[in-house]
């Protein structure tokens, strides 16, 4: 057991557990193709055949075709078929997601995050949220992440809490263990046990951070008076009840 102190430390010196596993950057999924061009890209990309997938994909890359820009973009940033080049990355998925690509939006973000060079949050975080507006999970919870911890500026935990609920509503358990952190640290909102326990015990579902959670359920329940413990354990269950789980 624990010695009843929090473990280890979240962004902004709070002392809780917080999660850390991040979503990384995906290609496309090309569906049905009905021309050839866009067939033989989508077919030696499928295939992992980066070299002729480049070749052909990048004869098209003036289509506009959101599905091959997002191919050039995953190609040109990991260095498949090319040399790694970022700078073309973040071309492709610009124009990717000029055509209201959730997915280019996000992997957009994710290259201003991770780019070799020089990151930039700022420009991460806007393309986060501009996914997240448009419906993706992991956007959402990459910007909370960013508003924070502060990394593009000064934090903003009214905003990570909005984007933690966003992600965790959709799934994705990472956000219920953070939203736990907010709610126990009151960072974002006036400190809430029951609502802690409550999103700790639904991030507890993920087997990868079980122990995470369970610890600081613990922790969360230790601060709760008399009878909450039950309070917070039929509120685990409402939320649960409206995750969109995966």
């Amino acid at each position: 057991m624990g010695s009843g102190k929090f473990l280890s430390a979240a962004p902004g010196g709070a002392s809780w557990l917080l999660a850390v596993l991040l979503s990384g950057l995906a290609g496309p999924a090309f569906g049905e193709t009905d021309w050839l061009q866009r067939d033989i890209c989508a077919s030696f990309y499928n295939q992992d055949d980066y070299a002729n997938a480049w070749k052909e994909c990048s004869a098209m890359a003036d289509s506009g075709d959101p599905e091959v820009l997002m191919a050039l973009g995953f190609m040109a940033f990991k260095g498949k078929g090319t040399p790694a080049d970022d700078d073309a990355a973040i071309r492709f998925y610009s124009d990717s997601s000029l055509q209201d690509n959730p997915q280019a939006q996000y992997n957009l973000g994710y290259v201003y995050e991770h780019r070799k060079r020089s990151p930039d949050m700022r420009r991460a975080l806007q393309a986060y949220m501009r996914a997240a507006d448009r419906g993706s999970r992991d956007g959402a919870y990459r910007a909370a992440r960013i508003l924070d911890e502060g990394s593009a500026g000064s934090a903003d935990y009214p905003k990570a809490l909005k984007y933690y609920k966003q992600a965790a509503y959709a799934g994705n358990p990472n956000a219920m263990i953070n939203l736990g952190v907010m709610y126990g640290m009151g960072r974002g909102t006036q400190p809430d046990f029951v609502e802690s326990y409550a999103w700790f015990s639904c991030g507890s579902r993920e087997k990868s951070l079980k122990g995470m959670a369970e610890e600081n359920m613990r922790v969360a329940a230790g601060r709760l008076p008399g009878r909450m413990l039950e309070k917070a354990k039929d509120r685990a269950r409402e939320i649960g009840a409206k995750i969109r789980w995966h």
